[in-house]
């Protein structure tokens, strides 16, 4: 029933942060963040033939919950691959048998919540500006996962949601509450799932594909409301591993992203046709997929 309902109901993704800054963050932090940024050296990082090695290589760690976040696909760049896709395709087939359950950062709208609800959809698509492929790449997802024996699991919005999302004039919606409620459905949905899990008597790991601003292990202080780690058992938090994705021609011009300290890797990625992968931390790691042969820079 799950893939029967889903169609082009789905909030794809919500708008959950392609990027590790959300709406009206503190500015004089962000300047402060990365004028520290750009002081680091370059961090450990490892390369790799594909994605699907990188991935063979990240499950050798003790893990539990595999939190992956995306730096999301915005129309143009629409011709090429997005993240996602690219997840499925060459990452997700090392995770049969490693993973029992897949949950996946979007939801089902009914129509039946009213005007608040209408309103909540509409812009959301309006600040993502998402291609409309988008929908099918994550129902795509939810069925390979399905056919590997991973449980789909997708999130839950009531019509109390939408109501607590309206902005201060009650004539749209709030993007800041917007992520803090696709945070807290991620963290009491994860949660849940461990509990089912801990009946069952799995031992099998469970994953998490969404944006790239809620699975931060060590978010900064002005990042940490909108990351659902924190909230996990304490036994899950210990063998957490945060894996960001990026697709390169997403980011190369992106202001924020030129001033990081593992940019430079961009360029090595595409002089040497390889994925790299990147550790910040023994749990904590990004991977920059290989560009694509006809894009320029």
């Amino acid at each position: 029933m799950l893939f029967r309902n889903l169609g082009m109901l789905l909030v794809c993704l919500s708008l959950c942060a392609c990027r590790k800054t959300p709406p009206k963050a503190n500015a004089k932090h962000r300047k402060q963040a990365v004028q520290r940024t750009v002081t680091q050296k370059l961090p450990p990082y490892m390369s790799f033939k594909n994605a699907s090695e990188a991935m063979t290589y990240l499950l050798k760690r003790p893990h539990s919950v595999l939190g992956i976040g995306e730096y999301h696909q915005q129309h143009r760049f629409k011709h090429i691959s997005p993240a996602i896709e690219r997840f499925r395709k060459q990452m997700l087939p090392q995770l049969g048998g490693e993973i029992s359950d897949l949950l996946v950062e979007t939801w089902v709208t009914t129509g039946q919540c009213g005007k608040q609800e209408k309103v909540v959809v509409k812009e959301v698509k309006k600040v993502i500006k998402r291609p409309k492929k988008t929908t099918n790449h994550i129902i795509e997802l939810l069925k390979a996962g399905k056919r590997m024996k991973m449980a789909p699991h997708i999130l839950r919005a009531h019509c109390k949601d939408y109501e607590s999302l309206q902005d201060e004039k009650k004539t749209g919606f709030d993007p800041v509450k917007m992520l803090r409620f696709v945070t807290d459905k991620l963290g009491q949905t994860t949660t849940w799932i461990l509990k089912e899990r801990k009946k069952r008597k799995q031992k099998a790991a469970i994953a998490i594909y969404g944006g790239a601003i809620h699975n931060d292990i060590k978010p900064s202080e002005t990042l940490r409301p909108f990351s659902y780690v924190h909230t996990l058992p304490a036994k899950a938090q210990k063998k957490f591993i945060e894996l960001d994705l990026y697709v390169p021609e997403y980011i190369y011009e992106d202001a924020h992203y030129k001033k990081v300290a593992w940019y430079p890797l961009l360029n090595k990625a595409k002089e040497t046709n390889k994925v790299i992968l990147i550790q910040h931390t023994s749990r904590s790691f990004s991977l920059i997929f290989k560009w694509t042969p006809t894009s320029k820079k």
